[in-house]
């Protein structure tokens, strides 16, 4: 194994390493390294291999995979034990759980060229095997088909997370079937289109959906609601059309919920609020109507919460820590917004005096609020018209009073002229005397 990881190595990656044929754990992460990949380098048969956070370029291509012979690790325990910490660490933020795990980061370079099969050894293939490829914000092109799909279900899990890139195309009819065991499917910030298939509510183990910031139309396809290990849900900036599904709440796993900045109507539907486990939830800058379920304010896990720039209407559910008055701001018709000062006693630090108050609550209304902004709006573009034309009209029509401005104006740069003229003089003077 060899982990140098977050240092300030550069130049390319060394030809030695294509020697290595036991090497199984290379990590070169976060370095300033340059130049392109072997294809001869054996990452295909390694455990890990991550070069993210480089310069690295050229294509990420088919490499030599050979035959993958078995890790030599030495029998000491202190060895075993560092190549289990790395390997752990490495892999804190997936819900892997247990099985074996390939894992091969090429993100964060600037990788090109066409992406049509992952590089993973068919040895390494297996109903106990978990493999995750991470390859976002780079400039690779290609298609979300069968080529990158096609070793899913030979495996226990496939992540993939290709954001930041310029796929296109759409996603397949047939993703549900093609890739039974996808546990994170990643591909948002590209140039994906289409509709969302019916066939996805058969990825059952999926954890993370993000397809944000893509060209995806239609509506929510209501077999979403299978996916009942799914925890984040993320389908922000698209034309996403039609109402948000309520059989939502099924999905009991779910703790991000972004259908932000879509083209959505209808109402939010009330049964969200069964969803415990939620600490986000953004809808905001949709053409959502109805009133916000009231549900929403004991949720005990909500942090962020958003519907601003809707068509909402009603009364504003009162949660000081997650739905605030910026949270809910565009919706005209929604009655005031609360907003609760603490002046003493928890949270603050200051102890309330005997018979206090702790709190003062105000209440921001957003019609009232727009109305006070066009009415100051107004008073200022009066005031700056008026006092304009009291000025320039008394120059236009009193020759006399013009002649007396201009005139005062002419000995005002005069002087300024002859005071600028004798201190530059006399600084020229001390410099050269100075000398």
């Amino acid at each position: 194994m060899v982990n140098l990881g977050e240092n300030l190595f550069s130049g390319g990656l060394p030809n030695g390493l294509v020697n290595c044929t036991n090497l199984k754990f290379l990590n070169l992460s976060s370095n300033k390294l340059t130049g392109i990949i072997s294809t001869d380098l054996l990452v295909p048969c390694m455990d890990l291999f991550d070069v993210s956070g480089n310069q690295l370029s050229g294509a990420i291509g088919t490499y030599n995979s050979g035959t993958c012979v078995s890790p030599k690790l030495p029998i000491d325990d202190s060895a075993l034990a560092y190549y289990s910490y790395f390997l752990n660490k490495t892999f804190a933020r997936f819900d892997f759980g247990s099985g074996l795990v390939s894992y091969h980061n090429f993100g964060r370079n600037n990788f090109t060229g066409e992406m049509s099969i992952l590089p993973l050894a068919s040895s390494k293939l297996g109903k106990e095997r978990i493999y995750a490829f991470l390859a976002d914000n780079n400039s690779l092109t290609g298609q979300l088909e069968l080529g990158l799909l096609g070793i899913c279900n030979n495996s226990k899990g496939l992540v993939i997370n290709l954001s930041n890139n310029l796929f296109s195309g759409g996603i397949p009819v047939e993703i549900g079937t093609m890739c039974s065991s996808l546990t994170m499917l990643e591909f948002a910030g590209n140039q994906i289109n289409g509709t969302i298939p019916e066939s996805i509510g058969q990825l059952i183990g999926l954890i993370s959906l993000d397809l944000s910031r893509n060209q995806i139309s239609g509506q929510l396809p209501i077999s979403i609601s299978n996916l009942r290990n799914l925890k984040r849900l993320l389908l922000s900036h698209n034309f996403l059309t039609g109402s948000i599904p309520s059989n939502l709440s099924a999905l009991q796993s779910l703790e991000v919920l972004d259908l932000s900045s879509n083209s959505l109507s209808g109402e939010i539907p009330g049964k969200l609020i069964n969803l415990h486990n939620l600490s986000t939830v953004l809808l905001n800058n949709n053409k959502l109507s109805g009133k916000i379920p009231n549900g929403f304010a004991s949720l005990p896990a909500l942090k962020n919460f958003n519907v601003s720039f809707n068509n909402l209407s009603g009364p504003v559910p009162s949660n000081a820590s997650a739905i605030s008055c910026s949270a809910v701001m565009g919706n005209p018709n929604l009655q005031s917004c609360q907003v609760t000062v603490y002046l003493c006693g928890p949270p603050t630090e200051r102890k309330c005096a005997r018979g206090e108050a702790n709190n003062t609550i105000y209440y921001v209304n957003e019609q009232d609020h727009r109305s006070e902004m066009i009415w100051l709006s107004i008073s200022i573009m009066t005031g700056f018209v008026g006092g304009f034309w009291c000025v320039y009209g008394v120059l236009l029509f009193k020759r006399t009073w013009r002649v007396a401005f201009f005139q005062m104006v002419d000995d005002f740069s005069d002087n300024m002229y002859v005071k600028i003229v004798i201190t530059v003089r006399r600084l020229s003077q001390s410099k050269a005397s100075y000398k």
